[in-house]
């Protein structure tokens, strides 16, 4: 198996976070690269609107990034009778593939 490198997808991706100029999105140019799930992005924080978490979801999901704040639990659940992979926020899931 191929190793994706994910630098360029994290660069392309907070630039456009950064374009966005949201309050609710600080310092992503801290954001990194988790070293256990090999796509997702730590944010290091928690976006306390679920509006604002899911813009960030669906930047991430368009540049191929899954954008996990601390309580967030990449999981698997049953949607619509399929199982698919989530992420599971405090305020609801986000589906991270259609």
């Amino acid at each position: 198996m191929r190793k994706t490198d994910y630098r360029q997808s994290l660069l392309a991706f907070v630039t456009e976070i950064e374009a966005l100029q949201s309050l609710a999105f600080v310092k992503p140019d801290q954001w990194f690269l988790s070293t256990e799930i090999l796509n997702a992005v730590l944010i290091g924080y928690e976006i306390k609107s679920f509006a604002d978490r899911k813009r960030l979801h669906e930047v991430g999901r368009k540049h191929g990034l899954i954008p996990v704040c601390p309580s967030d639990v990449v999981d698997i659940d049953t949607i619509n009778g399929s199982m698919v992979t989530v992420v599971r926020t405090p305020r609801g899931l986000l589906q991270i593939a259609p």
